[in-house]
């Protein structure tokens, strides 16, 4: 059997036990479609651009039941592999429920949000719309091997979401940059004004600094190793790039391996034999611990700590990432340097890439400011736990 569309094209080949009302069937199927109209139309959704749609698979269509399984198939340029896509029709009244299990080699999301020929890559966004009274509900697993979202690459990312009246859930987001994983859950609720609020729960885990300060645009940093993060966030917007510039977000960084350039420890704790001996090569860091806060890309890391053999270090910092902008003051804990270090602070500020390096004061404001351990226990619960597990933990106010 075949039908047509416009420029869709069906072809079925199989059996039927009820052949006059399309029921019992089983078979191959294959569909294919220059410009996915034709299903936009008989779906009732608006076709915003041409998406060429390829797909054959294993059919069934039982009274209310309609599935490919043992599928394969080309979205624009994109290859995918069907284990399951299943429609439940709902009962009189009731919204239909799609279940999807998709598996993408490659996916290029900047195809398919640019709805202008000649958009930039970062102009690319996606709306964060929730329909109070969605019609399909849907449960879908997705994963992709290559991911790509404005100028950004992703790779093994997996994605289990699910589409409730005024909610969006998103059970478990997972995928790897620049050598870390990142994986994250939380919802998308309705908010006002044609807004939708978002909350998330972030657990990054491998993430190399020296990757992290060249796509930030530092300068080199004395720091090396990789760090751990658990953060929440939370932002009511009207699209995904809005929400992550304009989100809330409370975490806590944690590094429990790598290694700091002794002439820091020699710098911050002034230490006398510097006069005569150079510190030279790197100490390993025991454990590094801060809590950062930040608002719409303005925040703040404090406290911060990081303990050496040689040393431990206490900062808070200050950043704009918006104006790719930082604003440093560590300094040496002088229970934890010789007899011969002056333990005099030292403030690091101005862009990433060139900042000022200079003395600062250590006052006892500044001393208490630097403690704060406080903002430890207005953490949420899943990041401070976090903390809890760095060694530094107990470090902080002393």
């Amino acid at each position: 059997m075949e039908a047509k569309s416009g420029d869709m094209t069906i072809t079925f080949k199989g059996t039927a036990t009820d052949p006059i009302n399309a029921d019992g069937i089983r078979g191959a199927v294959t569909f294919n479609s220059p410009t996915s109209r034709p299903m936009m139309q008989i779906a009732g959704l608006p076709a915003q651009q041409d998406i060429a749609v390829q797909m054959s698979g294993q059919f069934e269509h039982e009274g209310d039941l309609w599935s490919v399984t043992q599928g394969q198939g080309m979205v624009k340029d994109n290859p995918m592999t069907i284990t399951l896509m299943r429609l439940v029709e709902g009962s009189h009244g009731k919204p239909d429920h799609i279940t999807a299990d998709i598996a993408f080699s490659q996916l290029n999301l900047n195809e398919f949000l640019s709805h202008q020929k000649a958009a930039s890559p970062t102009q690319t966004d996606m709306p964060l719309t929730v329909d109070p009274a969605p019609d399909p509900l849907v449960d879908a697993h997705l994963s992709v091997k290559k991911l790509s979202y404005n100028v950004l690459t992703f790779s093994n990312m997996t994605l289990a979401a699910s589409v409730a009246p005024g909610a969006v859930a998103v059970d478990t987001l997972s995928l790897d940059y620049l050598g870390a994983n990142l994986k994250a859950s939380g919802k998308i609720e309705a908010a006002d004004k044609g807004a939708s609020h978002v909350g998330a729960s972030v657990n990054v885990s491998g993430a190399d600094i020296e990757k992290l300060r060249q796509v930030l645009g530092f300068g080199p940093v004395p720091l090396q190793g990789r760090v751990d993060m658990q953060m929440r966030a939370d932002a009511t917007q009207k699209t995904l790039n809005a929400a992550v510039h304009a989100a809330d977000v409370a975490a806590a960084v944690s590094m429990t391996s790598g290694s700091l350039d002794r002439k820091v420890i020699g710098l911050v704790s002034a230490d006398l034999r510097m006069l005569f001996n150079k510190p030279k090569g790197m100490t390993p860091v025991a454990c590094m611990l801060g809590v950062v806060s930040s608002r719409a890309g303005v925040g703040q890391a404090l406290p911060l700590r990081i303990r050496t053999g040689d040393g431990t270090v206490a900062a808070n910092a200050r950043f704009d990432l918006n104006r790719k902008w930082f604003d440093l003051t560590f300094g040496s804990q002088a229970s934890t340097t010789g007899r011969f270090a002056l333990d005099i602070p030292v403030r690091v500020s101005g862009s990433f890439s060139s900042p000022k390096v200079r003395p600062a004061s250590w006052s006892a404001e500044g001393r208490a400011m630097m403690a704060q351990t406080e903002r430890l226990n207005t953490l949420p619960a899943g990041v401070k736990q976090f903390a809890l597990k760095n060694a530094c933990y107990r470090a902080i106010g002393q």
